[in-house]
């Protein structure tokens, strides 16, 4: 025969099955997982982000950047970001920074900073995030506050590896309306690509 005093139990035990069974679902497919872009005016963004002129020194050496732009107009280490060895271009209206691991012996570009007048992807520093969105589409991320009292929206391209997007493109301005200060491309993939060098 079945107690009225057990349906409380009987609830709770299905109200954990029940979380259980669509929080192991919910694992599975996070909501990033789906970081493919496909179109944006037209063109693949995949290949538009393979093709990009900026975005095709990523996981390139140090020294294959020197032989293509000459020597830097600076270099070192830096904390900044976390810590990595940098070298960087001035340019008439801007500049370029690429930035290595200090862990990396062969100083790969994982990281690239472009200031004003730079441009990545059609997107240029100086524009507000609404422009940025006409161009790119609908970020992943943002535009929301974070460090520095600054704002930020970002874009994640490729495939995922342990949950960790390939790669990163971040935008950032003094304000939610104020233009693009600098923009920041990361490649997150490259300590899961074995075969690097």
């Amino acid at each position: 025969m079945f107690s009225f005093k057990r349906l409380p139990y009987l609830f709770l035990i299905i109200l954990i099955l029940t979380s259980v069974l669509f929080g192991f679902r919910a694992a599975e497919k996070p909501l990033f997982a789906q970081l493919q872009k496909t179109e944006n005016n037209g063109i693949s963004v995949p290949d538009r982000f393979e093709s990009d002129p900026v975005v095709q020194f990523i996981g390139e050496r140090f020294d294959d950047i020197k032989q293509q732009l000459g020597e830097p107009h600076e270099h070192g280490a830096s904390s900044w970001l976390g810590a990595h060895n940098y070298i960087l271009y001035r340019f008439k209206d801007g500049y370029i920074r690429f930035g290595s691991p200090v862990s990396e012996e062969n100083s790969i570009v994982t990281s690239i900073i472009i200031g004003p007048g730079q441009e990545v992807l059609g997107a240029r520093v100086g524009m507000d995030f609404p422009e940025i969105v006409a161009i790119l589409g609908e970020p992943d991320f943002g535009p929301e506050p974070g460090i520095n009292n600054h704002y930020y929206m970002g874009y994640y391209w490729g495939g995922l590896s342990d949950q960790v997007p390939e790669y990163i493109i971040s935008f950032t301005a003094e304000d939610i309306d104020a233009p693009i200060l600098d923009i920041f491309i990361k490649w997150e993939g490259y300590k899961y690509c074995s075969s690097l060098y």
